[in-house]
């Protein structure tokens, strides 16, 4: 029996497809999609000028070769089935996409995902904070974030440090 990892990539994404829709529904439908954000915008191995940014028929694509390697990826229809989606973002190289990410600027990968319901959890370095820019000193959390909560970014843009209710936690 073969490694399921040596297996050609396109048969790989067919069984990924397949366990998407055993799991998910179909059409397959995330309860979350967690995506980071790339310093040239890519989100999800969609990343700038690949032919996988057009793919509309699909769930999961194939991508070209990016950084020595071809991968699989979910595609637009995917990632905006999902019921919400979290961002997760760090470092000072991502503010200016991070910017273009909240501005929902459709140029840059990222910017082609549904914004709502989205939140966005950035670092200090990634907020920009400390920088010389009009958002400098805002909160971490994205534009149109509910106001802080026991469950969100205080203005600083930091976590509370017990964001869930008691009833949640495992007794110490």
């Amino acid at each position: 029996m073969r490694c399921p990892w040596t297996r050609p990539i396109w048969r790989r994404g067919r069984e990924l497809c397949r366990t998407l829709r055993e799991i998910a529904g179909t059409p397959p439908v995330l309860d979350l999609a967690l995506l980071g954000l790339g310093p040239d915008g890519h989100t999800a191995s969609l990343v700038p000028g690949d032919p996988a940014l057009k793919v509309a028929d699909r769930d999961v694509a194939i991508t070209g070769v990016y950084q020595g390697r071809r991968r699989m990826t979910l595609t637009y229809p995917m990632l905006d089935r999902s019921r919400n989606i979290l961002w997760v973002v760090t470092g000072v190289e991502k503010v200016p996409m991070l910017k273009r990410l909240q501005d929902g600027d459709a140029s840059i990968p990222a910017g082609r995902i549904r914004r709502d319901p989205a939140r966005i959890l950035a670092d200090r370095a990634a907020a920009g904070a400390g920088a010389r820019n009009d958002r400098a000193g805002e909160t971490a959390c994205a534009e149109g974030s509910p106001p802080a909560s026991p469950y969100n970014c205080d203005s600083m843009g930091r976590m509370p440090r017990n964001p869930m209710p008691s009833r949640f936690q495992n007794p110490v």
